[in-house]
């Protein structure tokens, strides 16, 4: 599956080839891309933001079964269920989200403002910790595999922070 944001929600893509048709979520209007290799990108969705903004920031879980949006706009993230089209928004007066991760286990989820400020989530129970850098906003962040520790990139500084 291939997701694009799109001002007011988020657009979700399958690739479709002979023997295998994407399945389209009912009430959706089909849309397909072709290419040379007989392979065509069908959209199978569109999830609609709650207030319509730009989406900047998404983040597929480890399992595909969610995916997490959000928008500098919006002071909240959304979880999608991407099979449901359902999403459920976490509000903690999170405005200016600029980067989201999941952890490879799915347990741990990083949002990052550009402020400087993130947030690290424990998925079961969608509860946080705060964390601020004077090095500038979150510009990038990686999981170790096991999902225990994140390595974060700060916009104003050549040192990498590490969080477990």
């Amino acid at each position: 599956m291939l997701r694009e944001a799109a001002q007011g929600g988020i657009c979700i893509w399958a690739a479709s080839y002979p023997g295998n048709t994407a399945s389209v979520r009912s009430g959706v209007t089909l849309a397909t891309l072709s290419r040379v290799s007989g392979t065509k990108w069908t959209l199978v969705d569109f999830l609609r933001s709650p207030e319509e903004e730009q989406i900047t920031a998404l983040s597929w879980s480890p399992n595909g079964k969610y995916l997490a949006s959000a928008s500098f706009e919006s002071s909240s993230f959304i979880i999608w269920d991407v099979a449901q089209g359902v999403g459920t928004p976490i509000r903690r007066g999170l405005g200016g989200i600029s980067l989201l991760r999941w952890s490879p286990s799915g347990d741990y989820f990083l949002s990052a403002k550009f402020d400087g400020t993130f947030y690290l989530w424990e998925t079961n129970t969608w509860m946080s910790e705060p964390w601020s850098s004077t090095n500038g906003f979150v510009m990038g962040a990686a999981w170790d595999p096991d999902g225990s520790r994140i390595l974060i990139a700060f916009s104003e500084t050549s040192t990498l922070g590490s969080r477990c």
